[in-house]
């Protein structure tokens, strides 16, 4: 199978290359759907963190976490996911 390309202008004059993908399109050597899967688990990890930041003391008590724990989990950084969150991809 043979892959085409397309050239977009960008402003510098220059031109990008865009290579259709199984996966979406490829602008500059990045998939795009690889892309977009990582920035919404980055997000879903992030919105589960402020999630646990708000149980009340007596749900905490029923899973085994302290509030240190919790607090601890919150504040880590956005793009620190759990290795067993990340797919083969990263």
């Amino acid at each position: 199978m043979q892959t085409t390309s397309q050239s977009i202008p960008q402003s510098s004059g220059q031109r990008m290359r865009v290579f259709p993908t199984a996966g979406g399109a490829r602008f500059a050597g990045v998939e795009f759907g690889k892309l977009f899967a990582q920035i919404e688990l980055l997000l879903r990890v992030r919105r589960e963190r402020r999630q646990l930041r708000q149980l009340d003391p007596r749900l905490m008590k029923d899973l085994g976490l302290s509030q240190d724990m919790i607090e601890r989990e919150g504040s880590r950084s956005f793009f620190d996911v759990p290795n067993n969150r990340k797919d083969h991809s990263w």
